[in-house]
């Protein structure tokens, strides 16, 4: 997207519309290896599902009880 691309012609407007395009992209749709292959934001919802059935464990659990 932003390489070999000339910039001469484009105004700041259009520049940063291009810029908050790719980094939406970057931070919604681009696969990252270092986290299982996944989105970053399939990543996070990942991680606020796991955290939310950790958190019903622990209410419905014996450990419950005990941290309560």
């Amino acid at each position: 997207m932003y390489y070999n691309r000339t910039w001469i012609n484009t105004t700041a407007d259009n520049f940063m519309q291009q810029l908050d395009s790719y980094i939406h992209w970057y931070h919604q749709h681009h696969i990252k290896l270092s986290m299982g292959g996944i989105s970053p934001t399939e990543y996070r919802w990942n991680l606020e599902i796991a955290a939310y059935a950790v958190q019903e464990f622990v209410r419905s659990s014996y450990w419950g009880v005990l941290l309560r």
